[in-house]
């Protein structure tokens, strides 16, 4: 292959990456506001622990 169809590939490949990291920020910083709009629960206070299935027979 050419270098020229080389440098053109891994322009392609560079500007794809950059679209990829720049959705990714967006909806980093968007989510929580998009799941607040639509009513769902608050998130965990960071540091807590997760919650927790019963593991006995009982439930």
């Amino acid at each position: 292959m050419p270098a020229r169809r080389r440098w053109a590939a891994l322009v392609i490949l560079l500007i794809a990456e950059a679209m990829n990291l720049l959705d990714s920020t967006i909806m980093t910083v968007t989510a929580p506001v998009i799941h607040a709009d639509l009513g769902g629960p608050p998130p965990p206070s960071p540091g807590s622990a997760p919650p927790t299935r019963c593991r006995s027979r009982c439930c």
